[in-house]
């Protein structure tokens, strides 16, 4: 690897020989090329590398003016490009994006964190501005924590965990019951919460506390912004969840599944392994066969949806007047 300075920030550079190196890749074109970074087909410039993958934007793989691209034998035949050659583009591409922004993890604990009694935070760990930790925490090592993140008691968070900024862990999970006068009775809640190793959680994401037994978050699960999961949850390892989702209390995902955004998940529901929720999917019971599943009405024009909706109305009704001509 060549580095190159400008002013105090050190910047990577590699030549195309040395890029192929780390991928493992076969590559054709100058191998002294210097390339300075990465960008999009439409950005990049001639020290540049460029991902493609997809056939249909041929078009904008030759207007592009990067200079090398990364792509699977079969598309290279579509550039005249210097080419980085790999079995699988997308994974290749990842690394070549931490080779050119490698992550910047200093181990300290900044000034302003608030930290309760009886923590457990490996030296390691990174804690950035404002975030309020309870008592009874424990941070594994090379944990991430950005700025503005509440933990509250009893939450055990495992190795190489990445919390954004947002992230609320344990608060109350939402629980009532009505006593002698009608009123809502708060049930206390202090299972906590658990996060295992390679885990990470986007930001505004919050993560219920459970009632008695913690709330549990597989290992290698990735959950985007702006999830709600209720107390007592399960996610199982290496799950998927996308943004705006909702799991409700007490609902055991299992490993390996996907779940699209805004999809709505009822409480005390069992999701099988390897199952995937389409986005906004709707689901009220529990899934006990791996697949894909979808619910919900695709998007239609205002006229459509009104007589959908007119016919929808008059189903019990044909239904009974069905069978009645079946008798």
């Amino acid at each position: 690897m060549i580095r190159a300075t400008t002013g105090k920030i050190e910047m990577p550079h590699f030549t195309l020989a040395q890029l192929a190196e780390k991928l493992g890749a076969d590559f054709h074109g100058d191998p002294n090329l210097i390339i300075t970074g990465v960008a999009s087909l439409a950005r990049a410039n001639a020290q540049q590398v460029a991902f493609f993958e997809n056939p249909k934007l041929i078009s904008e793989l030759e207007k592009t003016k990067a200079g090398v691209i990364l792509t699977s034998a079969q598309l290279s035949q579509h550039s005249k490009k210097a080419c980085l050659i790999v079995g699988r583009p997308r994974l290749a591409f990842i690394t070549v994006l931490n080779l050119f922004h490698p992550q910047k993890m200093r181990s300290n604990i900044h000034p302003t964190v608030v930290i309760g009694e009886n923590c457990q935070i490996d030296p390691s760990v990174s804690i950035a501005a404002n975030v309020v930790i309870g008592d009874n925490v424990v941070i594994a090592a090379n944990s991430i924590i950005y700025p503005n993140v509440t933990i509250y008691n009893n939450v055990k968070i495992g190795a190489r965990v990445i919390l954004h900024s947002g992230v609320v862990l344990g608060a109350d999970g939402f629980g009532y019951e009505r006593d002698a006068t009608n009123q809502w009775l708060k049930v206390p809640q202090i299972g906590g919460v658990e996060i295992g190793d390679d885990v990470e959680i986007g930001a505004n994401t919050t993560i219920d506390g459970g009632a008695l037994d913690p709330t549990v978050i597989g290992k290698g699960v990735k959950i985007d912004n702006l999830v709600m999961i209720g107390h007592n949850v399960q996610i199982g390892d290496h799950s998927l969840i996308a943004g705006c989702s909702g799991i409700a209390g007490s609902t055991h995902l299992g490993k390996y599944c996907i779940v699209g955004g805004s999809a709505m998940i009822a409480d005390h529901l069992k999701i099988t392994d390897n199952v995937i929720l389409a986005g906004a999917a709707m689901v009220g019971r529990s899934v006990d066969t791996p697949g894909v599943y979808y619910s919900f009405s695709e998007l239609l024009p205002p006229a459509q949806m009104k007589r959908l909706t007119v016919r929808f109305n008059q189903l019990d009704e044909m239904a009974k007047r069905i069978k009645a001509l079946e008798k």
